[in-house]
């Protein structure tokens, strides 16, 4: 499985951001082996089965609360 289509699984599992945790794996189906990572903005999974090659990260932007309302509300103006 390449990397965008292990990123779309991983995506699809929501995940809180600002965690880790560890879960059987939906790749290998191994039981407690899959680590993901969601701290310091971003999205990290790694599978620690020995036959598994799930593993990848994505660094994930965060715009502040603030700013975010602030810009919602300019878009809802125009």
């Amino acid at each position: 499985m390449n990397y965008k289509q292990q990123l779309a699984v991983v995506q699809g599992l929501s995940i809180q951001s600002d965690t880790q945790t560890r879960m059987d794996c939906p790749f290998c189906n191994g039981r407690n082996t899959f680590s993901v990572d969601t701290t310091d903005n971003k999205l990290g999974w790694y599978c620690f089965h020995a036959s598994c090659s799930a593993k990848g990260k994505k660094k994930e932007k965060k715009i502040c609360n603030m700013y975010k309302e602030f810009f919602m509300a300019i878009k809802t103006y125009t």
